[in-house]
């Protein structure tokens, strides 16, 4: 695990480009209506890719669905970054901690399985005058195992948090019942 840095030692540089990342995703935030939508047309992309490659017709479809989602996400390399993020976005210490704890989960067993981590998301969505944020681990397995070996580990990766003492969230699950099918 990375070490935290406080704010008077988080680079200016580093600092600033998160403060931009954070405004535009508040300009593009989600409604709890859009953010479902996107949702469930994830969970249909990747129940698709979990049995084959999409056609060019369902990639663009789903595509769609991507980018508007990465418009209103904060995206960011470190576990430090991630942090730094969360306290921006007014979050407790013990959910930042919490948070922290189960995506890292994800994190390492990307890592120990031989897939790429990518980094950290937080999807921003209107709530009551402020914000819901919706974080999770990126990462990305390569194409060239065969989708028996990508199912595998995918669902490690989804169970992580429980072997790291932490619970799967909601989605978590969703996502291991769609593996499993």
């Amino acid at each position: 695990m990375e070490n935290f840095q406080n704010n008077t030692e988080f680079p200016m540089n580093v600092e600033a480009k998160l403060q931009q990342k954070i405004l535009f995703a508040k300009e593009n935030a989600l409604t709890k209506e859009e953010y479902e939508e996107i949702t469930e047309a994830d969970f249909e992309s990747q129940n698709i890719q979990n049995k084959r490659e999409l056609i060019d017709k369902e990639a663009f479809h789903y595509q769609q669905f991507r980018d508007r989602l990465n418009k209103a996400s904060v995206e960011v390399e470190t576990l430090a970054e991630a942090r730094r993020a969360m306290v921006i976005l007014g979050l407790s210490t013990y959910s930042t901690n919490d948070t922290l704890s189960h995506e890292n989960a994800h994190a390492n067993k990307t890592e120990q399985l031989g897939a790429k981590h990518a980094g950290y998301e937080f999807v921003l969505i209107k709530e009551d005058g402020g914000f819901n944020v919706q974080p999770q681990a990126s990462y990305y397995i390569p194409d060239e195992w065969s989708k028996e070996k990508q199912n595998a580990v995918n669902i490690e990766i989804t169970q992580a948090p429980e072997e790291y003492g932490n619970k799967m969230s909601d989605g978590d699950r969703r996502y291991l019942d769609d593996l499993r099918k």
